[in-house]
């Protein structure tokens, strides 16, 4: 439950609420403040790709306002017909503590908790059977550490910081195994894990047939 609260407060205690520096606080060349909000309605218009050919769906969302307001704006129609369910969910470790329709925050959200976190059903304020099965929910986690180590942190141009996070990217998606799989291979996009050389070689290829 503290965890939670301290989720809630540390979005109240933005400086900006509706704007975000990404990044070290300083000068990056080429670039400007991202609109969140703006960037997370893209996001959810761009998955209805995906969620329009399914019959039911759900978003996981993390506890974030703005990511709200997105998944609540994009799945309205399935929402209406309840066809689709949005849900903020936190992974706790050890958790030790059992929310059982647990008011927490500003508005007074409905939190429930299992061996895996706590989750609030945001479009349905009973408590459903858990409404996921993760087996692992601490993929971002990696990924940020991943990053935290592997990209220069001295990069002040915003494009060289886009290029070298999309290489990173697809390193860790491919090549990083965590318990004998990468990433891809754990949503089933790989059969194995590759060597970045091979996809370098790879991309030649592709650069080289496009030329053709």
């Amino acid at each position: 439950e503290n965890e939670l609260e301290y989720h809630y407060q540390k979005t109240m205690q933005r400086k900006h609420f509706e704007k975000l520096l990404v990044g070290t606080l300083k000068p990056i060349k080429h670039c400007s403040l991202i609109y969140p909000a703006r960037l997370a309605y893209v996001h959810f218009s761009l998955l209805r790709a995906f969620t329009k050919k399914t019959q039911r769906y759900g978003h996981y969302i993390e506890l974030e306002s703005s990511i709200r307001a997105a998944a609540l704006m994009s799945a309205f129609p399935e929402i209406i017909t309840a066809d689709a369910d949005v849900y903020y969910y936190l992974p706790f470790t050890d958790n030790q503590d059992r929310l059982i329709n647990k008011k927490v925050g500003w508005w007074r959200d409905r939190w429930f908790s299992f061996e895996l976190g706590a989750y609030c059903p945001i479009t349905n304020s009973l408590q459903n059977k858990h409404p996921f099965q993760l087996a692992d929910t601490q993929h971002l986690k990696r990924y940020y550490s991943y990053l935290d180590k592997h990209l220069n942190k001295e990069l002040n141009s915003f494009n060289s910081i886009a290029n070298f996070s999309e290489i990173h990217r697809v390193l860790f998606n491919f090549c990083q195994t965590h318990q004998g799989e990468t990433t891809a291979m754990h949503f089933a996009l790989a059969n194995k894990p590759f060597e970045a050389m091979e996809l370098l070689q790879e991309a030649v290829n592709l650069s080289d047939n496009l030329a053709l």
